[in-house]
């Protein structure tokens, strides 16, 4: 059906027009999405920091569900896109890691993570041995070579608290900023990593394995050596990680898988309806096939990643339904 205009032009009935917008009640010119997170790297830091057995580990030590869920967003951060505890909680908001871990992973300000990387820097020689006895059993390492390698952190403030903190070579291009140099020794397999840090005006090796690292907002003296830790803790995932794909003769290096991984998000669909109300679907996207060759290698079924479906209506009501992971 078409109506003329007073040009005589014709043009599509109103009434028409609006149910070809329709589709099983869906109003499609409507649709979009919301509240976009990234999924990839998250997911496979996910399947790193569990098998290695870090939540049982730490909940043995003592660690109640709070300080598990701010150190797996610590460490996580540290592997992924490393920033202060200013920033912290705002990056987790900004990723997956409450799909995956449930939404106390993102509550608390920066004093959470600062206190409960205090505590984990108070277990560091525990969790260092269980990290040494999961690799042990889950991949019978031979050591014949010991390698050492050099990186460094700067510090945005004057940190005039931190002797050891100078101004020297940056590989952040910070040059302006103090820093420190942290050393590290490794076998071959880029495990069992030791480390120490000194003055930051020491001159950087040729990288043999490369530590997250990044700079750090004003930290405290005391506390610079957990930051350090918690950088070594994100070191044992990226060698996790790595490994598995080493082993099926995949040696791009863990910014390339990241970068590659990075698209991979998760997203809430918003569903008009003819009916004035809101349908909201949160879930993961199709990987990329590239995405989906690294997730097989490491055995991650994203299939079974978590799904929330909400429906709102005109008068208030509110009806959902939920998988988890």
């Amino acid at each position: 059906m078409r109506q003329i205009d007073r040009s005589e032009k014709t043009r599509p009935h109103p009434r028409v027009a609006q149910e070809a917008n329709v589709l099983d009640g869906v109003r499609v010119d409507k649709v979009t999405h919301e509240h976009t997170a990234i999924l990839g790297p998250a997911l496979a830091g996910r399947y790193a920091w569990r098998p290695l057995g870090m939540p049982e580990r730490l909940r043995e030590l003592g660690l109640n569900d709070s300080q598990i869920d701010a150190a797996t967003a610590e460490v996580l951060n540290r592997l992924i896109d490393p920033c202060s505890e200013n920033a912290l909680g705002d990056w987790v908001r900004s990723t997956a890691l409450p799909e995956l871990f449930g939404p106390g992973i993102a509550r608390g300000g920066r004093d959470r993570f600062y206190r409960v990387s205090d505590v984990l820097l108070k277990f560091r020689g525990e969790i260092e041995a269980h990290l040494r006895g999961r690799y042990r059993r889950m991949f019978s390492f031979k050591r014949t070579m010991i390698l050492y390698d050099l990186t460094n952190t700067y510090f945005e403030g004057a940190c005039e608290g931190n002797p050891k903190a100078r101004r020297g070579h940056s590989k952040h291009k910070r040059d302006d900023c103090p820093q420190i140099v942290v050393g590290m020794v490794f076998d071959e397999h880029g495990t069992d990593p030791r480390r120490g840090r000194v003055p930051g005006a020491q001159e950087r090796p040729r990288a043999a394995y490369e530590p997250p690292s990044r700079g750090v907002s004003r930290r405290p003296a005391g506390r610079i050596d957990a930051h350090v830790f918690i950088t070594i803790l994100a070191y044992h995932l990226q060698r996790f990680l790595l490994f598995q794909l080493e082993a099926a003769g995949d040696h791009r290096s863990w910014q390339t898988v990241n970068r590659i991984l990075a698209t991979h998000a998760y997203t809430t669909i918003v569903l008009p309806t003819t009916k004035d109300g809101v349908t909201r679907i949160r879930k993961a996207g199709t990987p990329e096939e590239s995405q989906k060759r690294l997730y097989d290698i490491r055995g991650i079924d994203w299939k079974i990643l978590p799904r929330l479906v909400t429906r709102h209506q005109s008068g208030g009501a509110t009806s959902g339904n939920s998988s988890s992971l």
